[in-house]
């Protein structure tokens, strides 16, 4: 038997409902299926919103009209497709259930509460819903689909909203249907069969990344049971952890395919899955996380402390997700929902009253938003430098880790960062474990000789560039009047006309602006100007974010103590690591291969040493192939080459004589 089971917007409408009839009808054809489906897309939250609205005491006929408006309007749509027969019972089954959605919301709303049984009654009604105008689909095509009630089969126990399946008692009420009985099985949520395994959702599968986070994320081929738990525990929402468990105890592959794609592969799910040359599988990113800390002398050496703090937690019925110690015994760090987050402080502060009451143990900590950020990969095992890697690239981006955990298993590394820091850092984790384009975004200021051969040349290497895994992008140009400022990028036809009709002013306080709210990975603030003014602001631009690369010389011959203040600033922002190309003859704006080794001798310090930097100089001299020279290096007497325009000069490699290194 074949279990397809379709998310929510793969049954969004009319039309993706006859699409899901067409793949099951194709199915049906070699084989038996059972059909399982999602609330049509947004109905899910719509109920739960509900919920909490009644429980407020506000009014909800307009959110249950929607409800019963959203299926009477598919339900419209389908009546070409419907017989007679089908009509009248599915616009009844439709008003049955948008009855009891009112009496539920009525309930709720006299008694200002919403149990946990009450909030999972509402939300399976989306399901329902869709499974009546499915059900009256395919008995239109002939299909005789058998409906199952999932409160008849799927026997469960726990919380009501993390219930746990009671596997052997499920079995038996599957029995009758397991080797015999009808062809085409329909249940709304979840289900495991004994047979392959199908999840359509409006993805190509199972991506190295979230794709609306990441947009160089693709579908990987193949997964193990192991990494599609993992991906999912830490936020991957294609698939549920506890769907994954049942296939893998029984070892059933699971196939998740797009029902917008059906011709793609998608993405398997199987017991041992093909190694690939990337030791990292996929990342995943789990954000509204607290982080809770116990701490206190009287931690240390004490048997039976960690019991505690957990069996507080299990009392409280909050999950933990993350939990983290030092070999100092003395802190326990661990992580929760960020709603739970004062509740666990309290279940502490009551556990360990004793202990803070004699000042044995700290004040209890809760540091909220935050987010888990996470490597996935049976690769990983046993192989140096993946969490090297994977840290560097998060200090690459500034980005601070306030909790490390990784298991025995060695097949998942999860750091606790900023949410806000979240897109930024895994798009840049995954360019480092995938060696995807890597994305330079530059704010160009003066476009004079220097300033619009630089733009001509990027435009011009710019697929070349794209070739070797970077993407030079200008998200800012600049005059003394006008500007130009586009995050996704400024198109570099015609650019000079778009300036000059501009009516947008160029501060440096913009520019700052832009990239404090933005955050971009690698900010460059290029500077071709020969303005005293711009070259002044240069440490209020490193102090936000950006790297600076100059072509004016007012930045190093002007007062002493601004001198000064540029590399103090520079200093306490490290500059990251080189932007990787794709092979030995990067050349263009990244530079040569051998020039970035000369830079990252000078950023780490030549003998002069030093501190690395975010400054670097491009000289306004031209050289003799009509192109802009940059020099860099490190705080020293570094040498080579490394900056925003190519790296090449007549007679041979720069020296980074201002002891500069933009780090891009």
């Amino acid at each position: 038997m074949r279990v397809m089971k379709f998310g929510g917007t793969s049954v969004a409408d009319a039309d993706r409902m006859r699409g899901v009839v067409a793949l099951v009808e194709e199915a049906r054809k070699t084989e038996r299926v059972a059909l399982v489906a999602s609330a049509v897309s947004g109905i899910t939250n719509l109920l739960v919103d509900a919920a909490r609205v009644a429980q407020e005491g506000e009014p909800v006929q307009d959110v249950c009209a929607r409800f019963e408006d959203t299926h009477s309007a598919i339900a419209k749509a389908l009546s070409a497709d419907l017989k007679p027969a089908q009509t009248r019972p599915l616009a009844e089954g439709l008003v049955a259930l948008g009855a009891e959605l009112r009496g539920l919301l009525q309930g709720v709303g006299l008694l200002r509460e919403c149990s946990p049984s009450v909030l999972a009654h509402l939300s399976g009604l989306g399901e329902r819903a869709s499974c009546l105008l499915l059900a009256a689909l395919l008995e239109a095509r002939g299909l005789q689909p058998t409906s199952l009630d999932p409160r008849q089969v799927l026997l469960c126990s726990g919380d009501p909203l993390q219930a746990t399946p009671r596997v052997e008692e499920i079995r038996a009420r599957f029995a009758p249907f397991r080797e015999g009985g009808p062809g085409l099985l329909l249940m709304p949520g979840f289900f495991g069969g004994d047979a392959r395994g199908k999840t359509m959702t409006d993805v190509d599968g199972i991506f190295s990344a979230d794709p609306r986070l990441v947009p160089e994320a693709f579908a990987l081929e193949e997964v193990s049971f192991e990494e599609a738990m993992e991906l999912a525990y830490f936020g991957a929402k294609v698939l549920h952890p506890k769907t994954i468990a049942p296939a893998r105890e029984r070892g059933i592959p699971v196939r998740v395919c797009n029902s917008f794609r059906p011709e793609h592969p998608g993405t398997r799910v199987t017991a041992t899955a093909q190694a690939t040359r990337h030791p990292v599988r996929g990342l995943s990113f789990l954000p509204d996380i607290a982080l809770i800390n116990i701490a206190g002398a009287g931690l240390k050496g004490v048997p039976g402390t960690a019991a505690r703090v957990f069996e507080a937690m299990a009392r409280a019925s909050i999950s933990v997700v993350l939990i983290t110690q030092g070999s100092s015994e003395s802190s326990i760090s661990f992580c929760v929902g960020k709603d739970e987050g004062a509740r666990a402080v309290q279940a502490l502060e009551d556990a360990f009253e004793v202990e803070r009451s004699a000042g044995k143990v700290d004040p209890i900590e809760q540091q909220p938003g935050l987010a888990v950020l996470s490597i996935v990969g049976d690769g990983m095992r046993h192989r140096v430098g993946v969490a090297g890697t994977f840290f560097s690239a998060l200090a690459d981006v500034d980005c601070s880790i306030a909790a490390i955990a990784q298991g025995s298993s060695e097949r998942s590394i999860s750091a606790v960062i900023a949410q806000v820091d979240g897109p930024r850092a895994m798009a840049h984790v995954h360019r480092k474990c995938f060696g995807t384009t890597e994305i330079v975004e530059l704010l160009v200021a003066g476009v004079g000789t220097v300033g619009g051969e630089l733009l001509r040349q990027i435009h011009q290497q710019a697929p070349k560039l794209r070739a070797h895994g970077l993407d030079l992008r200008v998200c800012a140009i600049a005059n003394s009047r006008n500007s130009l400022v586009a995050p996704e990028g400024v198109a570099l036809e015609g650019w000079k006309a778009r300036l000059e009709a501009s009516t947008e002013r160029f501060t440096l306080d913009t520019y700052r602006g832009w990239a404090k709210a933005r955050r971009p990975g690698r900010p460059i603030f290029v500077d071709c100007t020969s303005s005293e003014d711009v070259a002044l602001g240069y440490p209020a631009l490193m102090a936000a974010g950006l790297h600076v690369v100059t072509a004016n010389k007012k930045a190093n011959s002007g007062r002493q103590d601004h001198w000064k203040a540029l590399r103090e600033t520079a200093s306490r922002h490290p500059a990251p690591a080189e932007v990787p190309l794709r092979d030995e003859r990067g050349g263009g704006a990244a530079g040569h291969r051998h020039a970035e080794e000369h830079a990252a001798h000078g950023r780490h310090g030549a003998p002069g040493g030093g501190h690395p930097v975010r400054f670097a100089v491009l000289h306004p001299g031209i050289d003799g192939a009509g192109r802009t020279a940059v020099e860099g290096g490190g705080h020293g007497d570094g040498e080579g080459l490394h900056g925003a325009g190519p790296a090449r000069r007549p007679g041979g490699h720069g020296r980074g004589a201002q002891g500069a290194h933009p780090g891009a």
